[in-house]
């Protein structure tokens, strides 16, 4: 997608990937996303560096509201801003972070979001209506492959190579609780 806006300054893209392991709090998710979109300018706005500045000065870091503010400025600069947010399931609730980010997100009149996520854990259709959901789910023979794969490379696992029935109950195991995910 990146590829065919490169050329167009009227297009945004913005992608935050979560990790468990990682702790975004709202007010990273949103300097991420406004880094994104300023990288795309020829220059950095007055405005940036001015809270820059501000905070530089008092050694602090910007709350959720200015960075709130300044991210729908920098939207209302764009045609169209795609953000991805990828693994939002992964995303920390220890400060209602999803629910925080996504209340701004859904202030920007030019965004165009993609969310990934596992679908049991996170439901985008309470957030926006609209929203269009696509389940994407392995097919039993994927994961059977997956399965070989890992059993042929790991060392652990190697020993079972050979054993052509307990390799077929751990494949029929996994794939049955598996269910496509």
């Amino acid at each position: 997608m990146e590829h065919k806006f490169l050329c167009d300054d009227s297009v945004a893209i913005a992608c935050v990937y979560f990790n468990h392991k990682e702790n975004f709090t709202p007010v990273d998710i949103l300097g991420s996303l406004i880094k994104h979109l300023v990288q795309r300018r020829a220059r950095v706005p007055e405005e940036i560096h001015h809270l820059y500045n501000r905070h530089l000065q008092r050694e602090t870091r910007p709350t959720f509201t200015e960075l709130s503010e300044q991210l729908k400025t920098e939207s209302r600069k764009f045609s169209t801003v795609f953000i991805v947010l990828d693994a939002l399931d992964e995303c920390s609730e220890s400060q209602q972070t999803r629910a925080k980010v996504l209340s701004i997100l859904r202030e920007l009149q030019t965004l165009r979001l993609i969310v990934t996520g596992r679908p049991h854990i996170l439901d985008m259709t309470q957030t926006f209506e609209e929203a269009v959901r696509l389940d994407i789910r392995a097919r039993d023979s994927d994961i059977e492959k997956y399965i070989d794969g890992q059993i042929e490379m790991e060392t652990n696992l190697k020993k079972y190579k050979q054993d052509d029935n307990l390799r077929k109950t751990i494949k029929d195991t996994i794939v049955s609780k598996a269910n496509g995910m």
